[in-house]
């Protein structure tokens, strides 16, 4: 009678067999997280299209696009408050509405006015998905008086640095950040199709800050306050050259009329996700710079409703001219 015993598997066998597995995974594995990648830009794009609709709309309903902010001396809403009900949003809107816009609210979200008390709870812990790049690694929320506001991913376009009106000498601190109104969303003004001159298809309007500066986590360069997307800028000027934003011609953040912070937008002044710091960058200043956690550029929403990628490495004068409605220039390949 024969007895055959089971060989078992020798340790080199074992250790070859884990080796193959963990080769596998090793290759795998970034396959996976492009996969992945792939998917959370097409749902970036998704959202930028959503709020390209949503402006579109919006500007059918009232002649033209939301206004970056429509102030009367103090911190008003932003655009991203008056798309609410062109995302699906309307309940919300109709809550913030019943309490007021304008000189009747202060969408400074530390203030201690009645009425902002009301909005800051309203809006504590909401979180728009439209709003929100699912690729960034910034916080979803930062705190303010005792509530939750949501880091938003997308920036309005005020213009570029290179346009006619760009005020070069009003704010010198903070590195002189260059203050334009030649985009579509300079302030507080709200214009239509018919004011970009330059063509619907060749006018960027909003984009990404969604990542942070040379790896420096935790620094927001970004248009938005402690107060999310929802607070917009005091001043009710627009810039018209050297001196001019501010009523004094220099920058206070006191008399609303001189101040020259932006909020909810910014003045395109360096090519997406630079590599270095610049005190110019500065959390709210005008040239806060277009980031996003997507490989090799930025995604941009056109005036026409398009989203495109644009790359970190686009030239430097096609970029001004995408950013600004009536340059007249030619506008180059990206």
């Amino acid at each position: 009678m024969c007895i055959y015993r089971r060989r078992g598997f020798t340790l080199v066998e074992l250790l070859v067999v884990i080796a193959i597995i963990g080769v596998l995974v090793a290759l795998l594995l970034p396959a996976v997280q492009a996969a992945r990648e792939a998917a959370r830009r097409s749902q970036c794009s998704n959202n930028l299209k959503q709020i390209g609709l949503a402006m579109h709309n919006y500007a059918d309903v009232h002649k033209a696009f939301p206004p970056a902010a429509m102030t009367v001396g103090q911190h008003s809403a932003t655009a991203f408050v008056f798309m609410l009900p062109f995302i699906e949003q309307g309940p919300l809107y109709d809550q913030l509405s019943a309490i007021g816009f304008g000189g009747q609210t202060n969408y400074w979200l530390g203030s201690g006015a009645a009425n902002t008390a009301l909005v800051r709870a309203i809006l504590d812990g909401v979180q728009l998905p439209a709003y929100r790049c699912p690729s960034s690694p910034m916080d979803r929320f930062r705190g303010v008086s005792g509530s939750n506001q949501m880091v938003p991913s997308y920036v309005l376009i005020a213009g570029s640095v290179n346009h006619r009106t760009t005020d070069r000498t009003g704010w010198t601190g903070s590195g002189n950040p260059w203050c334009s109104a030649g985009g579509l969303f300079p302030g507080s003004v709200a214009y239509g199709f018919q004011d970009m001159i330059d063509g619907s298809s060749n006018t960027m309007i909003v984009s990404e800050q969604g990542n942070w500066i040379a790896r420096n986590m935790g620094n927001f360069r970004t248009a938005f306050s402690t107060s999310g997307p929802w607070m917009g800028i005091k001043n009710r000027r627009l810039p018209r050259g050297d001196g001019t934003w501010s009523e004094t011609g220099t920058h206070a953040t006191g008399p609303s009329n001189q101040d020259m912070r932006s909020y909810a937008f910014t003045s395109l002044r360096e090519t997406p996700n630079p590599n270095t710091l610049a005190a110019f960058q500065s959390n709210n200043a005008c040239n806060t710079p277009l980031a996003s956690a997507h490989p090799g550029g930025v995604q941009i929403l056109l005036g026409d409703g398009s989203v495109r990628f644009l790359s970190d490495t686009v030239n430097l004068d096609t970029y001004y001219n995408l950013a600004d409605r009536d340059d007249g220039n030619v506008l180059g390949d990206f």
